[in-house]
């Protein structure tokens, strides 16, 4: 299949989506997903919007604070204060 023109990476077809439809196929960790218009969709098909992938992340983001402030902090003994008799 030729490639395209302008980039020289991509076959026609693939061109053609990523520009009439706005679909793009993501590479590296994110293999498999890509993005259709508005929409990240999973291998699986999921979709999801930017707004619930922002609720995503706030959620997990609210998770890890509140799980780091309910943890107690080590309590670290100081040596007592030596007591000064008579003029310092």
């Amino acid at each position: 299949m030729p490639k395209c023109l302008h980039c020289l990476r991509e076959s026609t077809a693939e061109h053609y989506d990523r520009v009439i439809y706005n679909q793009t196929a993501l590479y590296g960790p994110w293999r498999g997903w890509r993005l259709a218009g508005r929409w990240l969709v999973s291998p699986d098909g999921d979709r999801l919007l930017p707004e619930r992938l922002r609720g995503i992340v706030f959620t997990e983001r609210h998770r890890r604070q509140s799980q780091r402030s309910r943890e107690t902090p080590p309590i670290a003994r100081l040596p007592e204060r030596e007591r000064f008799e008579g003029a310092a």
